[in-house]
């Protein structure tokens, strides 16, 4: 009893990390996308990403907007990683 206990609470952690991960490459993608907007090119996008926790991979502009690719590995058990991505897009400000 006492080991099906341990783990499901690894697992539980596990899956507490990867959503917590899953959540801050989200959201340095979406910062990269408003840096890049802002500035009117893709160069500050990957500096932004990198100061999230988070690796820029592609930055396209389309007109005005800006759409941004970036990912972050995570460690899980086993000492896997899971890659995780997010897309965003961002114009420029009004």
């Amino acid at each position: 009893m006492l080991v099906l206990l341990l783990a499901l609470t690894a697992a539980v952690l596990q899956m507490t990390r990867i959503a917590v991960a899953r959540a801050q490459v989200s959201a340095a993608a979406d910062l990269a996308a408003l840096a890049a907007a802002h500035a009117g090119q893709c160069a500050p996008a990957a500096a932004v990403a990198r100061a999230n926790g988070a690796a820029l991979v592609t930055c396209e502009q389309a007109g005005p907007d800006f759409s941004v690719r970036a990912e972050r590995d995570v460690l899980v058990l086993a000492g896997r990683h899971v890659r995780l991505e997010a897309l965003a897009r961002a114009g420029p400000p009004d």
